[in-house]
């Protein structure tokens, strides 16, 4: 979550860092921020994939992973024909993000049956809490950070301080425990 959470209320910041303000969105026109905040989407949404992918891997499975990546691939590039040419790069996003869905939805039940998950409501809880936490940082954050090299630092200085948060609410000792 913390990935998809920077993306998505760092969308502006992000965009300033690495190009200028032609290239934000306007109301008429989408820009390059809202690519960040449309991405924030699959990039949560890979974790659940990912986790499928290494339980199909581990168990030599791979079968059934082409199988669902094989459906994952033939929607991108009918998605990516039609919506790309008529919606351009947001047409491409929602083509990813849908295939993200599609993918977690297919392969994520696959991957729980072969290797459940037991997670407690108390874990669940505290990473709800935490990503509710950052994202609150990172949204009053936002007003501050009008400039590139703000926007490094602040960046950088929430390495330590997502850390500090994570110990805080007790998920280090919560993963040791695994």
């Amino acid at each position: 979550s913390v990935f998809a959470l920077f993306s998505w209320l760092w969308a502006v910041p992000l965009t300033l860092l690495f190009t200028t303000p032609e290239y934000l969105g306007t109301p008429n026109q989408p820009g390059s921020d809202t690519a960040f905040v449309l991405m924030s989407v699959p990039m949560f949404l890979n974790g659940f994939v990912l986790y499928a992918f290494y339980v199909f891997l581990a168990q030599h499975r791979w079968k059934q992973l082409i199988g669902g990546f094989t459906v994952g691939v033939v929607f991108t590039i009918i998605l990516n024909v039609t919506w790309t040419k008529a919606y351009g790069f947001p047409g491409a996003a929602w083509t990813l993000i849908l295939v993200h869905l599609g993918l977690a939805a297919l392969l994520l039940p696959q991957a729980l049956r072969a290797v459940p998950i037991d997670l407690p409501l108390k874990w669940i809880g505290r990473w709800l809490l935490f990503s509710a936490i950052l994202a609150g940082l990172l949204y009053l954050l936002v007003p501050f950070l009008d400039s590139g090299l703000k926007t490094v630092i602040a960046g950088t200085l929430m390495i330590p301080i997502i850390g500090m948060i994570g110990w805080g609410m007790g998920l280090g000792d919560e993963v040791r425990k695994v």
